[in-house]
């Protein structure tokens, strides 16, 4: 209604904003709100009581890395609902260990292991296909990743 010169009275909701995640294990930070008045001028807004909490994933899960393909780093997400010892490795196409990126105990959360294509022993890996293994307790998932050089 901005500029119409109509003006709102009263008291109450004004805006309801309702937000749904499109995955588990996402969060919402609030960090500024600008409200303005018919006349455009800026009001005081307080984001009391808007808060996100994560919530606590409910099963054991092995999302893709991101950016895919990726050069020279990637960001690999999994979730854990309880304390379980997580392993994240990555192997070539056959089948070898490249690096291990997580082995150990790990709590309930969405937690992240970043690659930086290199190996354990610290050497840049060449490009092509690589696959990333989540294991946790009887859990286990795979993901393809592709390191474009």
């Amino acid at each position: 209604m901005l500029g119409t010169g109509v003006t709102i009275g009263g008291a109450g909701d004004v805006a309801i904003l309702t937000f749904r995640p499109l995955a588990d294990g996402y969060a919402l930070d609030f960090e500024e709100a600008i409200v303005r008045n018919a006349k455009n001028e800026d009001l005081l807004a307080e984001l009391e009581g808007c808060e996100s909490r994560p919530e606590t994933p409910t099963a054991f899960g092995l999302a893709q890395n991101v950016p895919n393909p990726f050069n020279p780093v990637t960001t690999i997400a999994y979730d854990v609902p309880h304390e379980a010892r997580v392993a994240i490795r990555v192997y070539d196409v056959a089948g070898r260990l490249v690096r291990t990126l997580v082995d150990d105990a790990e709590g309930p959360g969405r937690h992240e292991a970043v690659w930086n294509g290199r190996n354990d022993r610290g050497e840049a890996v060449g490009s092509g296909v690589y696959f990333c293994t989540m294991e946790a307790g009887e859990f286990r998932a795979t993901g393809k990743m592709l390191l474009l050089k």
